[in-house]
């Protein structure tokens, strides 16, 4: 059976994190780069109400309770602190990495442009059930819960697969841009993707 949700504190953070880390394999490889400790400090922001990862900004799909996609919706009413990231690993003991400080700044910049607008990032679903339209569900449901408001979302250039679904669905390629590629690493091209509703 499907269902398609909000994710609550008692969801498991383990697996919200296994498809998390999926989503973007440069900013959060770098801002989860100890290997060791990334679950715990994950867990920290899962729980953190001024956290870009806070359970609440999530909807995720279920088949028979479990998850296998999700989507994170940020907007203007999302409260972020860019410090909550440096605490997670202060309660960990950890002085906060060189990349994860990076991919932290950048992260933080790129939500602070979001403006008014509904932001859908996160868009992923696990690899073994790619390929059945689970996608194209979670991204019909996210237009509308969002209903009758402009989304934006970014995707990797190289990533056809979810540019064809996100072109199926009534997104637009806004524009063209380098993205963070990793931490002392080459920019990436990426695409800034709109969508308008339908009148």
């Amino acid at each position: 059976m499907e269902a398609f949700r909000k994710l609550r504190k008692t969801d498991s953070y383990v697996d919200v994190f296994d498809i998390v880390i999926d989503t973007d394999p440069y900013i959060y490889k770098d801002i989860f780069c100890i290997e060791e400790k990334k679950l715990e400090i994950f867990q920290t922001l899962f729980l953190n109400p001024e956290s870009y990862f806070y359970y609440e900004n999530y909807y995720g799909l279920f088949i028979d309770e479990k998850l296998i996609g999700l989507v994170s919706i940020q907007s203007p009413l999302n409260v972020f602190s860019e410090d909550a990231i440096r605490m997670a690993y202060m309660e960990q003991n950890i002085e906060i990495p060189e990349a994860a400080l990076a991919a932290n700044k950048y992260l933080f910049d790129a939500v602070c442009k979001i403006g008014n607008l509904a932001y859908a990032c996160n868009i992923s679903v696990k690899k073994e059930y790619r390929g059945n339209g689970y996608g194209d569900m979670i991204l019909k449901d996210i237009i509308k819960i969002i209903g009758n408001n402009i989304i934006c979302l970014t995707v990797i250039a190289d990533n056809i697969a979810a540019l064809h679904l996100y072109k199926q669905n009534g997104f637009m390629i806004q524009e063209s841009f380098l993205d963070y590629g990793g931490y002392n690493k080459e920019q990436i091209l990426c695409y800034s993707m709109i969508r308008f509703p339908k009148k």
